[in-house]
């Protein structure tokens, strides 16, 4: 058996002996014990599994198979069509750890001391790690193909917290492990080119070599600091960030190496990928955000030996009427011909009541939690895999019969060309990550909150790394984007910026710069950097400050915001832009700071170019109304103003209510309408449609041009 990834239909597609598969998996913790659950999937035409390979590496050279025979062996029983997705647990076994302990992990604990790994992680550095586990990975490939060749589509390899590849996801700093000090001084060989006198200009650290150059222990952001890393003085810090992520990338992308190298020596062509990426955390992030060392995606995104990666759908707000948010970039994902397998592990109405993270508290609500996470990954492009962590999370006929069409819709959905929907494009800046302090309070407010509002606009839109602006704007692509808004950009590279002015600044667009766009340069928070490049003009002031803009582009007074306290205060200072909005800073409690309050200065202005519009926030946490307000004005097609999340592609369309009552689509021309998963009629030739939900329930649509529309017709 061959497998691959293929362009096909306009989106990466899984082939299987040169047949396209919809990309549909289940996932169980131990097949054996679970063959009812297998079974129920099978008979909704959901026959491919991944589960955790069992510990198989008993000592030095020596490997125990048998536990892991007893999986398939239970795996084949319940569907004999099956085909599997093999987890393989890269971290450690107890006796080697036992054995080299100055090989694992070490973190910055917040009381100031350097505690070890507890739950068996090496150092994403150590070469000792790497080879000697990438022997007992070879001798389990060759296991593998020698005995189920015909049933292992591809391996999964992960490590560190639940194989996701995380140095951890407590709040600490990582990592001082000797292997990871030693690693770090060869990067900056590199970086520097071995030029001592460079790293000590760039660190103003007259004494630091190359040889005891140190980790940075600076990374937490205290009260009176600016949420931001300067470049010009606090160096030392955004190295070691940006190698953190390196570091992770490296390891994980020796074990794809290896693992490829290993198929193709044995004529094997199979998937091979890895759980990263994660950006859009649950909430607090910042241990996340700057810890999990998740910053170099488009490293990953590059490699060709990585086919496919996979995330958990975000864990903020995805109870019933909430959303459905991949923590990944899924644009960027999807335009590098990678799968996107976006894991759907919903606590169901069938979980126990004491599981938490957005449990569904019954049957109807779990059905339009998981239609709306189907439908979200189905209109991305992107594939699925259900996870229940125990048993039964969704043994119900009308849950399996839900799936089941699902999975009709899909393949269905495979044989017809997918056209992304959005017009509106959200860039995200892996750079920045490593110009910011550890800290929740601006991550919090500007990644997750913000992006959860994004959901709620009424509209698609595709999320993409800034790496790629000129692979999604280039040689006259990304028309279709009306709106684009820059989320996290504290820092771009030249070469971003040359693709900001020369590709995405024009054709009529508008460009919503969020707080902080483009503060951090080479020679430290710049606000003239950024009043160069949104074309207006800004100043700043160090005090960190609770920052709020009230505006009134809905029609009617709005205040947005946050109440944690960061910095630096940003404020316009433009004549020639429209001010929108009013900032109101306060940098401490009022009575101490009541000479020091900033307020009814411009915080959220716009100014129109040739031939493109810009847009400052200066201050974070943009509510879905604002957004809704300026996309209308942008050009964008809202499909509903009621702020439920609305997941759409060309030819589908889904919306999950976050309350009671009637809901009124909008479609940008006059369509017929059909229930997607029989066919039926709905409506013909119609441009609005009203539909009356309940909170937690979600409505699909298939959406077509009437037939009596000629080609070209509006």
């Amino acid at each position: 058996m061959h497998c691959e990834v293929r362009e096909y239909q306009g989106r990466p597609t899984l082939f299987i002996d040169a047949a396209p598969q919809p990309g549909l998996i289940f996932y169980t913790n131990t097949p054996r014990g679970s063959e009812q659950q297998i079974a129920e999937f099978a008979a909704q035409a959901i026959h491919t599994f991944t589960f955790p390979v069992p510990d198989f590496w008993l000592g030095p050279a020596t490997y125990d198979f048998s536990q892991l025979d007893l999986q398939l062996r239970a795996l084949l029983a319940a569907d004999p069509r099956a085909r599997c997705l093999l987890r393989i647990n890269l971290d450690p076994p107890p006796w080697w750890r036992t054995q080299y302990p100055e090989e694992m992990r070490r973190h910055w604990a917040p009381d100031g001391r350097i505690v070890p790994e507890t739950s068996g992680g090496a150092a994403f550095a150590s070469q000792r790690w790497q080879a000697d586990t990438m022997a007992a990975v070879r001798a389990l490939l060759t296991h593998c193909e020698t005995h189920y060749t015909e049933q292992v589509i591809g391996y999964h390899p992960g490590a560190a917290g639940s194989f996701e590849w995380s140095y951890s996801w407590h709040f600490t700093q990582s990592d001082f492990s000797a292997p990871q000090e030693q690693a770090f001084r060869q990067w900056l060989r590199t970086r520097y080119a071995g030029r001592v006198e460079a790293l000590r200009a760039a660190w103003q650290a007259p004494d630091v070599t190359f040889e005891n150059a140190a980790i940075s222990r600076t990374r937490l952001r205290q009260p009176a600091q600016t949420c931001l890393f300067d470049p010009h003085t606090e160096r030392a810090s955004i190295d070691y960030l940006e190698f953190h992520s390196w570091q992770v990338a490296e390891a994980a992308l020796y074990f794809c190496r290896e693992i490829k190298a290993a198929l193709s020596a044995a004529g094997r062509r199979k998937l091979v990928g890895l759980f990263y990426g994660y950006r859009f955390f649950c909430l607090p992030s910042g241990k996340h955000y700057q810890n999990a060392g998740h910053n170099a995606l488009a490293r990953i995104l590059a490699a060709p030996e990585v086919d496919f990666l996979s995330s958990p759908y975000t864990y903020y707000e995805r109870h019933a009427g909430g959303i459905f948010l991949s923590q990944a970039i899924a644009g960027s994902i999807r335009r590098h011909g990678k799968l996107n397998f976006m894991e759907d592990d919903t606590r169901t109405s069938l979980t126990p009541p004491r599981v938490c993270v957005g449990r569904c508290p019954d049957l109807r609500r779990t059905r339009g939690v998981l239609q709306r996470n189907a439908m979200a990954a189905l209109t991305q492009g992107a594939q699925l895999w259900w996870m229940e962590h125990g048993r039964g999370w969704f043994s119900d006929p009308e849950l399996l019969a839900d799936i089941g069409r699902m999975s009709r819709l899909w393949s269905q959905q495979l044989q017809e060309p997918w056209v992304s929907a959005a017009q509106i494009a959200v860039i995200v800046s892996e750079q920045s990550a490593w110009h910011l302090r550890q800290d929740d309070a601006l991550s919090d407010t500007m990644v997750s909150n913000q992006m959860a509002a994004i959901t709620r606009i009424g509209a698609q839109a595709d999320v993409f790394l800034a790496d790629d602006l000129e692979l999604v704007f280039g040689q006259g692509q990304g028309q279709q984007y009306r709106l684009v808004i820059f989320l996290d950009a504290f820092y771009l590279t030249p070469a971003q910026r040359t693709a900001i002015r020369q590709l995405v600044a024009r054709a009529g667009r508008t460009l919503l710069w969020m707080y902080g766009a483009w503060l951090a340069t080479e020679n430290g928070l710049a606000p003239e950097a950024q009043s160069a490049l949104t074309g207006i003009g800004v100043r700043l002031s160090p005090l960190p400050a609770t920052l709020h803009v009230a505006t009134d582009v809905t029609g009617t007074r709005l205040l947005y915001g946050t109440e944690r306290r960061m910095g630096p205060i940003l404020y316009g200072d433009d004549p020639q832009a429209e001010v929108r909005g009013w900032l109101q800073a306060i940098p401490g409690s009022w009575i101490d700071s009541i000479n020091q309050i900033v307020v009814d200065y411009p915080g959220l202005l716009a100014r129109a170019f040739a031939d493109w519009r810009s847009i400052v926030s200066h201050a974070p946490g943009m509510p879905a109304a604002v957004l809704r307000a300026l996309a209308l004005q942008a050009g964008v097609h809202i499909f509903a103003s009621t702020g439920d999340q609305v997941s759409a592609s060309a030819n589908l369309l889904a919306l999950h209510a976050w309350s009671d009552g009637p809901r009124q689509l909008h479609f940008p021309a006059e369509v017929d309408l059909y229930e997607p998963f029989s066919g039926a009629s709905l409506a013909r030739a119609c441009q609005t449609f009203t539909v009356t939900l309940q909170r937690g329930d979600t409505f699909s649509v298939r959406y077509t041009r009437p037939r009596t529309a000629t080609l070209g017709s509006d």
